[in-house]
């Protein structure tokens, strides 16, 4: 990973047995948590599979449930769909998203992929290789 010369200034003055948190190493640098770098990677593969044609098998299995089988007890675990719908709500600011708008925006190509660079630039300090 590569610093600016400024900000690994910064996270040098951090001794240890100052107990500083993560989330405040991470401010001082200028470096957003890697959650938004995944989100960001999980949308882009999204995005790319929803345009793909009906007939590809990753399409298939986007919206694919099983007809057998038994759900054990308590809450079901969350699912990949649940954590891009999650991701898109955040990126895009709209808090009720649902499947069909997120693949009604994935559909353009040109404005899902500048939505994820203007939320990569906001979230871009610090990593070198995105």
């Amino acid at each position: 990973m590569v610093f600016h010369q400024t900000s690994l200034r910064r996270i040098l003055r951090i001794k240890w047995f100052y107990h500083v948190s993560n989330e405040e190493v991470l401010r001082r640098a200028g470096i957003k948590p890697v959650e938004t770098f995944i989100s960001a990677a999980r949308l882009r593969w999204y995005g790319h599979v929803v345009r793909m044609p009906d007939y590809r098998i990753p399409k298939f299995l986007l919206n694919w449930k099983p007809n057998y089988g038994k759900r054990s007890r308590g809450r079901p675990r969350k699912d990949w769909k649940s954590c891009v719908l999650e991701d898109a709500a955040t990126f895009t600011g709209v808090k009720d998203i649902n499947n069909s708008k997120t693949e009604a925006l994935a559909a353009n190509r040109v404005q899902w992929r500048n939505m994820l660079r203007r939320q990569r630039g906001v979230c871009d300090a610090g990593h070198s290789n995105d």
